[in-house]
């Protein structure tokens, strides 16, 4: 195990030794600048750090939030609303098809339901078929009304 100690502190960067060498902050991106982790190691560790077609550099970055831009830490930029509403969609989808599968067993001829218990669970599942399309405009889950299971 090593022992760190803190040598220097300011606003961007902290120095820190373990045993005679320098540890320090790194960075590995892909080729599309996307950061594909962040950690620390010793000075001789560094250039171990990437892997193929990924590049490493000194420093701290926030991956949700950040991305390289000519070896620099840059802000993402906002998504678009037509990038949320993509994203979001491919979400309530994976939602919708998790809820359907669960209640397949609802629909099938030996199911302990009575015809209109069937019914009202067929009525469920058409309403869960129906989201992406009622909802074909919005950029978060927080505008989906999701429709109550029957009882």
């Amino acid at each position: 195990m090593h022992k760190y100690r803190r040598l220097l502190q300011d606003e961007q960067q902290v120095v820190v030794r373990a045993g005679d060498q320098e540890v320090k902050n790194f960075i590995v991106y892909d080729t599309s600048g996307a950061i594909l982790r962040t950690g620390t190691c010793t000075e001789s560790d560094f250039s171990l750090q990437a892997g193929e077609n990924e590049t490493v550099i000194e420093g701290n970055a926030d991956d949700a939030t950040q991305l390289i831009v000519n070896g620099e830490v840059t802000a993402k930029s906002e998504p678009s609303d037509a990038e949320k509403n993509a994203d979001v969609l491919e979400e309530l989808r994976g939602i919708r098809n998790r809820a359907l599968a669960w209640c397949d067993w609802t629909q099938f001829n030996d199911s302990p339901l009575t015809d209109s218990e069937k019914a009202e669970w067929q009525l469920y599942r058409q309403k869960l078929r129906n989201l992406p399309e009622d909802y074909a405009s919005i950029t978060g889950l927080d505008q989906v009304s999701f429709p109550a299971e029957p009882s």
